[in-house]
């Protein structure tokens, strides 16, 4: 699996291991939340700390994904015409 978790408090550690990065990213901010000290690791074995869990599950906007303004457009031209 792709993103493992591992979480420390006190004498405590946790693993845990997750193919979606949607659930690893929950999981670790559940932990943290809760006083944790969490780090997530892709698969390039690059760690990821709570403050950079945003960039971890970023979504990446490539040029054929429609922008939400084109969506609103599209959606306009659909109901005068």
């Amino acid at each position: 699996m792709p993103y493992k978790i591992t979480a420390e408090r006190d004498n405590e550690t946790m693993h845990s291991q997750r193919s979606s990065v949607w659930i690893a990213v929950a999981k670790g901010r559940v932990w943290a939340s809760e006083g944790w000290r969490v780090v997530i690791t892709d698969d390039h074995g690059r760690p990821f700390r709570p403050e950079q869990f945003d960039e971890l599950a970023a979504f990446p906007r490539t040029s054929e994904q429609p922008s939400n303004s084109d969506r609103g457009k599209k959606a306009a031209r659909k109901a005068a015409g």
